[in-house]
């Protein structure tokens, strides 16, 4: 009877405290996944940002350069050669940029592709030859629905047994 009321009304008191406890923690969660949204916005804007200040700072280095460049008419010997050996630093770090961001496009472009070959995305180092850039050519006009007459049939025709040996190569 009695006790069993008791019993009862101890078990809904607990319930209503744990749904309490949880409308708590919702509204929590609700919040913090508002903030987390929020910082997601702002740190897309904070990038787009830092992205616009990076073009504009190249711009002005450009700029400066290009204003460096105009007065060299101004400067004696030893200026030009530090101008030629500040410009040429300047040229060398941004070969290395390069290579690192080709390096590091290079690793992007392979594990996106889920392939772990050296091959799957040309080196930085490696050029191609007259003769490659003539098949790259050939390859771009033939997609375009180009004429190819000329020198390019003879590349083309090299092209074409060049491809059927790396298909045999792959059987």
């Amino acid at each position: 009877g009695i006790n069993a009321e008791y019993g009862l009304i101890a078990k809904l008191t607990v319930m209503n405290k744990l749904v309490e406890d949880l409308d708590k923690r919702t509204e929590e969660i609700r919040v913090l996944h508002e903030e987390i949204l929020s910082l997601r916005k702002d740190n897309q804007r904070l990038k787009s940002q830092n992205h616009e200040l990076q073009l504009r700072l190249q711009d002005k280095e450009m700029m400066s350069n290009h204003a460096a460049l105009l007065d060299v008419r101004e400067l004696d010997v030893n200026s030009l050669r530090r101008k030629y050996y500040e410009l040429h630093e300047k040229y060398q770090a941004e070969v290395v940029r390069r290579k690192e961001t080709g390096k590091i496009l290079r690793e992007l472009h392979n594990q996106l592709l889920g392939k772990k070959k050296e091959r799957d995305f040309p080196q930085e180092d490696s050029r191609p030859s007259s003769t490659e850039y003539d098949l790259h050519d050939v390859q771009n006009d033939k997609e375009r629905g180009l004429d190819l007459r000329g020198t390019k049939l003879r590349v083309q025709e090299s092209f074409r047994k060049r491809k059927r040996k790396r298909k045999r190569e792959q059987k």
